[in-house]
């Protein structure tokens, strides 16, 4: 025979709590795993990103540094460093 097992409101909800508890923490638990696993690639393609913006700015500065020398008729080997 078989028996009934009937569970009070107070069991379900607690049996509720628990369900929503661990459902959140698989969630929050993939999310760290995914966010550990990507974040040092995104932190390296930006600091990449920065660097090369770095590069291009000097570059750009030298540049504009070798007109104005042109215009003014600068001729470095004139001028000693102190």
């Amino acid at each position: 025979m078989e028996s009934i097992i009937a569970m009070s409101q107070e069991e379900q909800a607690r049996l509720g709590l628990l369900y929503v508890l661990i459902f959140f923490g698989f969630v929050v638990g993939i999310a760290v795993f995914i966010s550990k696993k990507v974040a040092p690639k995104v932190n390296a393609r930006q600091r990449r990103n920065q660097i090369e913006a770095a590069m291009h700015r000097q570059e750009y500065d030298r540049r504009v540094t070798e007109d104005v020398a042109d215009e003014w008729g600068y001729d470095p080997r004139h001028h000693r460093r102190r």
